[in-house]
């Protein structure tokens, strides 16, 4: 079962834009990345749309970094970043 998300998009045309997305728990270390290229980010008109699969989601505990970028009209933007946490099962 995958999930997807919809992220709003900046209000620019993203006509000839690609999307990439990566999370890392250091500087070196990639967690997950989703890209246009690996096909699980789509760009249908100003909407970008993460599609998550559920192999996608089986991380350990911890801090992460995020942030997505669109590339296009020889720019590379970021459009959005921050961090994020996975916290272990509470419940058995």
């Amino acid at each position: 079962v995958s999930q997807s998300r919809y992220i709003c998009a900046p209000p620019f045309s993203l006509v000839g834009f690609t999307a990439k997305t990566q999370a890392r728990d250091n500087v070196e270390n990639i967690i997950c990345e989703f890209s246009s290229a690996l096909g699980n980010i789509s760009i249908v008109g100003q909407n970008l749309s993460i599609t998550i699969a559920n192999k996608d989601t089986e991380y350990k505990a911890g801090l992460y970094k995020y942030d997505l970028q669109l590339t296009g009209n020889s720019q590379v933007i970021t459009i959005a970043k921050g961090t994020f946490e996975i916290q272990p099962t509470i419940t058995k």
